[in-house]
């Protein structure tokens, strides 16, 4: 027998339980994600999941060990996909302004879409705090926040080299200001939690006009 056929079918069949796993586990995290927006996270339970995706509460702690584990991979889902389009938004060839105001903007949509998940993807834990199954998926929610991070900072880079944006915005003061606001305005401008929800002002204006003091306060 050819040792090198034997090396091949190993690999398709490796190929072939990596991709069920995959689809097994995005199934069950899009039932997950259907349960937590229609009762909220606190109120589903694992045996719920289990029972409408069709599958054993014991299969399932196979592929999530808990309930948070659940919410980290949903986490993850949506902070891969908020990188894909912000790398997309900062090589369009529009100018600093507008794709600083565009970035802005996905974040803001981004923050919509994943609500549920927001605030904890967002929010780092004190590395003893994390379990020991929840280690990689930490780490990859910190590549994902250092690969955004970049992406903003390379683009207030580049608007004080044009000369669009203050000299100021260079200073790491500065930057953390510019991020603590922004995430501060999305905090108020949650319709569910925040204290938007109390006043009549719409989200989108509210957003339009914050953004633009925001960067009025960037501008050269």
């Amino acid at each position: 027998m050819n040792p090198g056929n034997n090396k091949w079918t190993r690999g398709v069949e490796m190929a072939k339980k990596e991709a069920l796993f995959k689809f097994n586990q995005m199934t069950i995290a899009q039932v997950a994600d259907t349960l937590f927006r229609e009762q909220g996270i606190s109120k589903t339970t694992m045996d719920e999941i289990a029972k409408i995706a069709g599958y054993s509460k014991t299969t399932i702690y196979t592929y999530f060990k808990s309930k948070e584990d659940l919410v980290l991979y949903l986490g993850v889902q949506g902070l891969t996909d908020l990188v894909k389009e912000l790398g997309v938004a900062s090589l369009a060839g529009d100018s600093v302004v507008a794709t600083l105001l565009k970035s802005w903007w996905i974040v803001a949509d981004f923050q919509k879409n994943y609500d549920l998940y927001y605030d904890q993807i967002m929010t780092m834990p004190a590395s003893e705090d994390v379990p020991q199954h929840s280690q990689s998926t930490w780490q990859t929610i910190n590549l994902l926040q250092e690969k955004i991070n970049r992406l903003f900072l390379n683009l207030l880079d580049k608007g004080v080299y044009e000369g669009v944006l203050r000299a100021e915005v260079n200073n790491i003061a500065t930057r953390q200001f510019l991020w603590a606001s922004l995430q501060g305005i999305l905090h108020y401008a949650d319709t569910k939690t925040g204290p938007l929800r109390l006043t009549s002002t719409q989200r989108p204006e509210f957003l339009t006009q914050s953004y633009d003091l925001l960067l009025r306060s960037i501008l050269k």
